[in-house]
């Protein structure tokens, strides 16, 4: 009762509240949208089709109804927002608004929603709102024959099949913004909407659309996107998200963006000093770590030269190479380099003359014994490597006797 009196403290009209005034001597002109928001601002029954819906309105003004706004209407926010309204004793806001930010977005719902923002709002910013141009070129708004109630249905369609995608939302300087993709009811592809409202009042204050028939911001996407917001406040309230409704982020480990590798070659920070590898501790000072190419080369020299004249190898040698920079040779010089390969060749080859009749491997007094009749005498009956394979199937025949044709066959073959 206490929040009834209060409310009744401050008279709507039908000015104040979107949807509340039609013209009662055309009712038939309105669609079923226009007839139920009418008999939803004075309390009464919206359930029915057309023909119910326009009894109900006649009978409401013949009761003398057609002045009486219900001050319960929208939770009441509307004789919250003339209240406000008369203890400024000023107009209402005529600002601009603002372009949305670029940062700051985050999904929806990550701000709190104007506490205002009703379905009047939305009904007032898509229907209401639409100045008409007369035949004199005057502007009028006062007819509302005109409206149409396809932008509400249709974005009531595209919120129940789930083509509102994407919602982000923000705030700043007095308004809260909200932006969504739509996806397109025939071709393939999403229409991006932005929405602005206005953190006072929670007034649409402006709203844009990609697509080609939202020249004034009043498109079936910007519908559905105001739609999915009054949505959400009916079912979840107006506050954002608390924390404790967010999915469980828990044991979830550290989002570090690093790239597998090696262990030996990982690095990880520390606030106490490292301690420096034995096989990476230099004992020179850091202005004489760096060597060139040079002087390597001259320390491998050396390195050589102090084996060949100790008679001792270092390992040194294994691990240090001579690295050559790059050269041009001469015509004249590279002839002299191929002479000089030519005579080492020909030198190496008067050297081994004496093994050119025989091979390196061959014991000496085996060449003719090939074609000795004695050798082969005195060879046949030992096994030797050419013919263990064929001893050991002899000896497994013998053991294991088989009754097969083709066992047989092999039995004498080694018969002679």
């Amino acid at each position: 009762m206490a929040s009834t009196q209060a409310y009744q403290k401050i008279n709507l009209t039908p000015d104040d509240v979107p949807g509340a005034k039609l013209n009662i001597d055309v009712l038939e002109k309105y669609g079923n949208v226009s007839l139920r928001r009418w008999l939803e601002c004075r309390g009464l029954k919206t359930a029915g089709n057309k023909s119910d819906l326009l009894q109900r309105c006649k009978d409401a003004v013949s009761a003398g109804k057609s002045e009486f706004v219900d001050p319960t209407v929208d939770e009441g926010k509307w004789c919250n927002i003339k209240g406000e309204k008369i203890k400024r004793e000023k107009k209402d806001e005529k600002v601009q608004p603002v372009l949305p930010p670029i940062t700051g977005w985050r999904p929806f719902p990550s701000k709190n929603i104007p506490t205002n923002f009703n379905y009047g709002h939305i009904y007032h910013y898509l229907l209401e709102s639409v100045v008409l141009i007369n035949e004199d070129g005057e502007s009028e708004d006062t007819d509302l024959a005109h409206m149409t109630s396809k932008p509400l249905t249709k974005g009531e369609q595209y919120v129940k099949s789930g083509s509102v995608t994407n919602v982000m939302d923000t705030e700043g300087k007095g308004h809260y913004y909200v932006k969504a993709k739509v996806a397109a009811s025939m071709k393939n592809e999403d229409r991006n909407v932005n929405v602005t409202i206005s953190m006072a009042s929670g007034a649409v204050l402006d709203a844009s659309c990609t697509c080609a028939g939202s020249a004034l911001g009043r498109c079936n996407h910007v519908a559905a996107v105001l739609l999915l917001v009054d949505k959400h406040c009916k079912e979840y309230g107006n506050d954002a998200q608390a924390c404790t409704s967010k999915p469980c982020e828990w044991n979830k480990g550290k989002r570090s963006h690093r790239t597998p590798g090696k262990v030996s070659e990982a690095t990880y920070s520390s606030y106490q000093p490292k301690e420096v590898k034995l096989s990476d501790f230099d004992p020179r000072p850091e202005s004489m770590r760096s060597t060139n190419d040079e002087n390597l080369n001259c320390f491998v020299t050396n390195l050589k030269y102090s084996g060949i004249s100790r008679g001792k190898s270092s390992m040194w040698e294994s691990l240090l190479k001579t690295s050559y920079q790059d050269y041009e040779i001469s015509q004249e010089r590279e002839g002299i380099l191929r002479s000089k390969v030519d005579d080492l060749f020909k030198n190496i080859k008067r050297e081994n003359v004496q093994y050119q009749s025989a091979s390196l491997y061959m014991v000496s007094n085996t060449e003719s014994q090939a074609e000795s009749n004695e050798w082969h005498a005195s060879r046949w009956f030992r096994i030797t490597a050419s013919t263990a394979k064929q001893a050991n199937n002899l000896g497994k025949l013998l053991n294991y006797p088989g009754e097969d044709a083709v066992d047989m066959k092999r039995f004498k073959a080694f018969i002679p």
